[in-house]
């Protein structure tokens, strides 16, 4: 009766240590599959990090292109004034040459 008892035992503890063996299997394939998740979400990130910072350089560049452009139109505009400013004293003195003959 005993070594009956001690048998029952021994098939119990067993089929319990091939269940949490199976348990810990499967916990480690869900763990690999969150791992791979969490790998393949930190690639899609860092791709989008690196869109973000390549469109960031690309519109800076821009900014940096219109400012340029802005100076130069700026500097064109005061030329073109002083140049303004200088054929109408011209004219003034055409004016005044004339009105003294």
């Amino acid at each position: 009766e005993r070594r009956r008892e001690v048998v029952q035992q021994l098939e119990d503890k067993g089929r319990e240590v091939a269940r949490l063996e199976s348990e810990a299997s499967r916990l480690r394939e869900d763990h690999s599959k969150e791992l791979l998740k969490a790998r393949n979400a930190g690639r899609e990130e860092q791709k989008a990090a690196d869109h973000a910072r390549e469109e960031l350089c690309r519109c800076q560049d821009s900014c940096r292109d219109k400012a340029a452009e802005h100076a130069l139109l700026q500097e064109r505009a005061e030329d073109l004034m002083r140049q303004l400013s200088t054929m109408e004293n011209e004219v003034s003195s055409y004016r005044t040459l004339l009105d003294r003959e």
